[in-house]
């Protein structure tokens, strides 16, 4: 039996300015790859306060289940979530225990297509939204993948947040388009905007010049590449709210779309460098200036202690997760890892931070503290699941789904797409 998976065609047509499609549909047969794989799980924590249900990915297997980029990971309200293989310029549908549903999208400039994945998200009624950098263009699709509506942006700026309300709005963080790595102090950089449904730009609120700080804004190349930074960061969430922080400093600035404000106040103290960690950190700075391009002028020293903060991340239901700096701890890799390292050029690192995050709702109160496996980067959460991209010993790509068990939240999966 397969699973018949409709890919619609469309004539692109102009509607007073607005590009529209007008879909004329066709069938594709999609073979159906069966149940996900029975996979090993990732090694959580001691006391984890996650439990693993879903894992996705892996060398072998039906094209369904492995990828080959992860560029998005992006859950829905039934408890079932998608995955945008960056690489396959595809977007793959499951349920909530992770069963193949259908897929969508294929690399090209035509209705439905695309040339890039550079966000995904969803709203609350189930429609999807991709957003193509090359293309500059917005395409919305419904829950199976039958495209909607697109639009061009009329703005020039890249995107580096990408949220969608309930209501279909978008909001993002954007920078000028061609600025690369670096915008410098003085630059229109991290500003915080929505989109409407014809793609005019509304900038809302833009970075103050006193508070960027960090590689984005000094123009050092050479510190981009060097662990603890301080820096501005800033994230943008699917209300519409806003947080900021420098993240040397305690405290992150929450402004909400009717212009009031709070502040969240960091727990704990700035932890410090350890002896290990800063010989391993130290070596690397030296693989850094012996490159032709470096200047050792550009080169920092390792600080005593790290900053509060290594990343904002505001997740499917509004939510600030906090990445915090830790003591660090060793975790060696194993010897097909660090083999599959060495060979690409990369000198393992040993000495890791704790993968720490607090979580806050959106009247700045803290629900909790998750710790997720090492090598779990965390990108999204709704409701009581989080979604982390892992990556294997051969740099394979795993999408896997926790169940959080902080008190009060109880299990939403609903089982369903």
């Amino acid at each position: 039996m397969s699973v018949r998976s409709r890919v619609r065609r469309a004539v692109l047509v102009v509607v007073s300015g607005v590009a529209v499609l007008l879909p004329a549909a066709c069938d594709r047969v999609v073979p159906d790859p069966g149940p996900p794989p029975t996979l090993d799980a990732g090694v959580l924590p001691s006391e984890s306060n996650l439990e693993e249900v879903v894992r996705l990915g892996g060398i072998d297997g039906p094209p369904q289940y492995t990828f080959g980029h992860i560029s998005a990971l992006v859950p829905q309200g039934s408890g079932g979530f998608l995955v945008a293989d960056g690489q396959a310029r595809t977007i793959y549908r499951y349920d909530a225990a992770g069963r193949w549903l259908g897929q969508f999208g294929r690399e090209g400039e035509g209705p439905g297509e695309f040339t890039g994945i550079a966000a995904v998200a969803a709203d609350d009624a189930g429609e999807i939204v991709l957003f193509d950098q090359g293309l500059g263009r917005v395409t919305v699709y419904d829950s199976l993948g039958e495209d909607l509506r697109t639009w061009r942006l009329r703005s020039t700026s890249r995107w580096t947040d990408f949220k969608v309300a309930a209501d279909g709005t978008v909001w993002a963080m954007v920078w000028p388009a061609g600025a690369g790595n670096v915008v410098g102090p003085n630059g229109p950089g991290g500003d915080w905007a929505r989109f409407t449904a014809d793609g005019t730009e509304e900038r809302v609120f833009g970075i103050p010049n006193e508070d960027k700080v960090g590689p984005q804004f000094v123009l050092s190349g050479a510190e981009l590449l060097y662990p603890f930074n301080v820096r501005t960061f800033a994230t943008v969430g699917v209300g519409g709210d806003h947080w900021q922080m420098r993240n040397d400093a305690r405290e992150i600035r929450h402004t909400r779309v009717d212009g009031s404000e709070s502040v969240i106040e960091l727990r704990g103290d700035r932890p410090a460098v350890l002896s290990g960690e800063r010989a391993q950190w130290e070596g690397k700075a030296e693989e850094i200036a012996a490159r032709p391009t470096v200047d050792r002028s550009d080169l920092l020293p390792i600080p005593e202690v790290k900053p509060f903060a290594r990343r904002l991340v505001s997740d499917a239901d509004g939510r600030l997760w906090v990445h915090r700096y830790t003591e660090a701890v060793e975790v060696p890799y194993s010897e097909a890892e660090a083999a599959a390292r060495e060979e690409d050029g990369v000198a393992p690192l040993t000495w890791l931070d704790r993968n720490v995050w607090d979580l806050y709702d959106r009247n700045d109160v803290l629900l909790g503290t998750v710790e997720f496996p090492a090598r779990a980067g965390f990108v999204n959460a709704l409701g009581d699941h989080a979604y982390a991209i892992e990556l294997g010993a051969y740099r394979e790509p795993y999408a896997v789904k926790y169940r959080i068990t902080l008190p009060g939240f109880e299990d939403t999966d609903a089982g369903g797409a």
